[in-house]
């Protein structure tokens, strides 16, 4: 992966945002977040781009927000090469990089995505990284929809366990049909990147949209949980990343507006079978 910008480091604390399968609420959260950090004047943030040599089922694309909304180009099947990425670290907190995977390839190579992902971050001596995803889970019982997930062993002086100790741990057992999630969990737990925190919020697939090439998230297939879940998501960031001050969210930012491509058909409708 190179860095469109030769010079651009990433910062000590990684948020990572990817198109998790149900509402991409994860994702939503992250751009939420992103938005009201980076204000309306982009001028002392700065962004920087580059690309997975991974052939995507499907990309996500934010809406309103130009900086991280890269462009990317189909061949002349129609099929896309490679997966945007974009990176992007605010000048008020320049410790604090997001980290936006905006399309996930077949299931098969999201193992290898994903250790191509952390071992970025490892180059790049990340301490910390905290991952908002929203997902089906199952066998975690039902006195919570929201949990922490810590991959590696917990330090004593662990940065994200402080902020984040309201939150109980994703229960032992538990299961998810989020194949990056699980990969992520399992990979991490071997990372140097110590300091690691999973947000998981109990989810399922608004109905109707698994049937759909073109969804927009945060218009289409709105229920009403879904500014509740991103918002539960948001704050959660604002601790882990320490970043104050974005307490305070109106609807049109927290709807966060993204649109998912759905570019492979037949091999989505398989990867969510799990799904109704």
């Amino acid at each position: 992966m190179k860095f469109s910008d030769a010079s651009f480091r990433i910062g000590r604390t990684v948020v990572l945002a990817y198109p998790d399968i149900t509402r991409a609420a994860g994702f939503r959260a992250a751009l939420a977040l992103w938005t009201k950090l980076a204000g309306s004047g982009p001028a002392n943030t700065t962004v920087c781009t580059a690309s997975l040599s991974f052939k995507p089922t499907e990309i996500l694309l934010p809406r309103d927000v130009p900086e991280i909304s890269v462009a990317y180009k189909r061949d002349e099947t129609g099929s896309v090469d490679e997966i945007p990425v974009v990176f992007a670290t605010s000048g008020s907190h320049p410790e604090v990089t997001f980290c936006f995977v905006s399309g996930l390839p077949a299931t098969e190579h999201i193992p290898e995505l994903v250790d191509g992902l952390i071992t970025l971050f490892e180059q790049h001596n990340v301490e910390s990284l905290v991952v908002p995803v929203a997902a089906d889970v199952s066998c975690a019982g039902k006195e919570s929809k929201f949990w922490v997930q810590y991959p590696t062993a917990p330090m004593v002086s662990s940065k994200l366990q402080g902020p984040l100790a309201e939150l109980k741990q994703l229960p032992k057992g538990a299961e998810t049909a989020d194949t990056f999630f699980s990969v992520l969990s399992n990979i991490m737990s071997a990372s140097t990147v110590g300091d690691v925190a999973l947000l998981i919020h109990a989810d399922k697939r608004p109905a109707g949209s698994r049937y759909q090439q073109n969804v927009v998230f945060g218009t289409e297939y709105s229920d009403t949980s879904d500014a509740g879940i991103v918002r539960t998501l948001v704050r959660a960031l604002s601790a882990a990343t320490g970043i104050t001050g974005t307490t305070s969210f109106t609807a049109e930012l927290i709807s966060a507006v993204t649109e998912r491509v759905r570019l492979d058909v037949d091999q989505l409708a398989k990867t969510l079978g799990t799904f109704g």
